[in-house]
C-alpha cells in the first residue's frame, strides 16, 4: 500500500488536495471520500480507517478552502463542491480508474446528488439531503439555548422572517471561517432528495439513530439499502459505532 499527496487545479485554478491510497488488488476501481461541512476529509477518522480496510485505491479530498487544499472557504455553495468533486472525479479518470465509488458525509451528499450519474456507487454517511428544514432546525437550535430543541418541536420556535434576514447576512462565520450568504440563501428551499430516486441500487445509506445534528427522520427519501447504527451520532467515528458499519461498506464497495 502506498500513499502519497495528490494535486490538482478546482476550476479556478487553485490548487485542491487528497490523500491517495493506492492499493493493486483492483486497478480499475477507486473510492472518492469526501466530508462534511467545513469538514477535513484527509484527517477525518472513518475515511482513514475505511481507506485502510478497504481492497481498492481511495482518494480523501479536502475541499476548496478546507484542510490541505487552496482557496476561499466562504464561497461554499452545494454547487462548487459538486464542481471540486466532478474535479476529482476527472483526474482519477485521467489516472485510469474506470470505476468511482463516493463515499460521502452530511453535506456532501447535497453535492453527489448533483452528478449522481458519474458514480459507479455512492455511499451516504448521515446525508443533510433536506437542507430546506435542516437550515431552519440549526437556526433554531443556535437561538433556542433556554429550550431543547429537537427534529419534533422546532417549528414551534420558527420564526421565518428573522431566519430569512439571518441568512442574508454577509458577517457570518463558522468555527474557523466567515461564509456568504449564497450558501444559505441558495440552500434554504432546497431537497436534493428527489435526485437520488432513480439510483437507489447504486446507493448504500448509514445513519445513526442518536444523531442530533442530522435527525434521521429528516430525510425524505428511504433508501432501499440502509445501515441504522445503535447509538450512533452525525460523525459515526467512534469504535463502537465503526464496528457497525465498516464490514458492510467493504461489501458493498467490494
Amino acid at each position: 500500500m502506498k500513499t502519497e499527496l495528490l494535486e490538482f487545479n478546482n476550476i479556478n485554478r487553485e490548487i485542491l488536495r487528497g490523500i491517495f491510497v493506492s492499493k493493486n488488488k483492483d486497478k480499475k476501481k477507486v473510492a472518492l471520500m469526501v466530508g462534511g461541512f467545513e469538514r477535513s476529509a484527509t484527517t477525518q477518522k472513518k475515511f482513514k480507517v475505511l481507506a485502510d480496510n478497504l481492497n481498492i485505491s481511495s482518494l480523501r479530498l479536502d475541499y476548496t478552502g478546507i484542510g490541505l487544499s487552496d482557496g476561499d472557504f466562504s464561497d461554499l455553495t452545494v454547487q462548487n463542491l459538486a464542481t471540486d468533486i466532478k474535479s476529482a472525479t476527472e483526474v482519477l479518470n485521467e489516472k485510469g480508474f474506470l470505476e468511482v465509488i463516493v463515499v460521502c458525509h452530511s453535506l456532501s451528499a447535497c453535492a453527489v446528488s448533483l452528478i449522481a450519474n458519474c458514480f459507479n456507487k455512492i455511499v451516504l454517511f448521515a446525508p443533510a439531503l433536506n437542507q430546506k428544514e435542516l437550515l431552519r432546525y440549526w437556526f433554531v437550535d443556535s437561538l433556542e439555548k433556554e429550550k431543547e430543541i429537537d427534529w419534533g418541536n422546532y417549528k414551534q420556535y420558527l420564526n421565518e422572517e428573522e431566519f430569512l434576514k439571518d441568512c442574508k447576512r454577509d458577517d457570518k462565520m463558522t468555527k474557523a471561517n466567515y461564509i456568504s450568504s449564497n450558501y444559505f440563501m441558495k440552500g434554504e428551499g432546497k431537497d436534493y432528495s428527489s435526485f437520488f430516486s432513480k439510483y437507489q441500487e447504486r446507493i448504500l445509506h448509514i445513519h445513526g439513530l442518536n444523531d442530533k445534528t442530522v435527525p434521521i427522520n429528516s430525510n425524505t427519501i428511504v433508501f432501499k439499502n440502509s445501515v441504522f447504527i445503535e447509538g450512533g451520532d452525525h460523525d459515526l467515528e467512534r469504535p463502537d459505532m465503526t464496528k457497525q458499519w465498516l464490514e458492510k461498506v467493504i461489501q458493498f464497495l467490494d
